[in-house]
């Protein structure tokens, strides 16, 4: 049986070993429903050890923050950070991984086993989603809105700020969320000034 999705993703990365602190798992509608201010204290007290904009979500849909690490991303580059939503329980369990880099590539490869589905913009920039390939293949020419609700990764490089000039490379990487959800939580990254 082939390993998940974002257990692989977790395995590659290492930031299985690195989750710090959990959480209840918000059930029920309660999951879904935007929650309008999570704490952006901690983005806030990263932003000046790094040369990009930090940004920090407005809505986890109920999903409380199950870790939030700092990593360092090598080669003389900014720290990058790992903020985790939920968790991954089950393979139904509601769950978003924040990644945010400097530039505008990642410090870590993003996953196989992913193909296009959908694109929008956000703050001028261009998001695109990549779902889940159906059978488990490790490539896809595209996947579909539900395989994006089982698993998917959602890329983006948002634009700098006047004091700090370097963009943002932002990855989403989410489970049991619908395209919708994952829309509404990029859209809703603010500068956590």
């Amino acid at each position: 049986m082939a390993m998940p999705l974002a257990s692989r993703i977790l395995a590659r990365f290492g930031v299985a070993a690195l989750i710090v602190g959990c959480g209840a798992l918000a059930t029920g509608s309660s999951a879904h429903a935007a929650d309008g201010s999570p704490d952006l204290g901690r983005y806030q007290r990263v932003q000046p050890r790094v040369d990009y904009t930090v940004y920090g979500p407005t809505t986890s849909f109920g999903l409380p923050r199950t870790s939030f690490q700092v990593n360092s991303c090598g080669g003389g580059r900014s720290d990058f950070i790992t903020a985790d939503y939920g968790k991954q329980a089950t393979a139904t369990s509601p769950w978003l991984s924040l990644q945010e880099s400097p530039g505008s590539d990642g410090c870590v490869d993003g996953p196989d086993g992913v193909g296009p589905a959908a694109t929008f913009t956000v703050n001028g920039a261009r998001a695109h989603v990549l779902g889940s390939c159906a059978g488990g293949k490790s490539t896809c020419a595209h996947s579909t809105a539900a395989l994006v609700k089982k698993q998917a990764y959602t890329i983006v490089t948002l634009p700098g700020s006047a004091d700090r000039p370097t963009k943002t490379h932002v990855e989403v990487y989410s489970q049991a969320m619908t395209l919708a959800q994952i829309k509404a939580f990029i859209r809703g990254l603010v500068p956590a000034t």
